[in-house]
């Protein structure tokens, strides 16, 4: 299964559980939807970011080969 589609399940059961929250018709625990929730950001935080680099020319104030 595919990390996407592991999300995807992981994003489910979490709104599944929320609902049997708000309609007080829990069967699973707190802990299950801690664990949850610990998952999905396991998976977010292993996922490649976007990372942009700017070169900067540096000052060329004294060389070290200057002497």
């Amino acid at each position: 299964m595919a990390r996407r589609d592991q999300l995807a399940c992981v994003n489910k059961a979490i709104r599944k559980i929320e609902e049997k929250l708000e309609q007080g018709d829990v069967k699973a625990t707190v802990g299950d939807y801690i664990r949850l929730l610990e998952l999905k950001k396991q998976f977010l935080a292993e996922q490649p970011r976007e990372i942009k680099v700017t070169w900067v020319e540096p000052k060329n104030e004294g060389s070290a080969t200057e002497e």
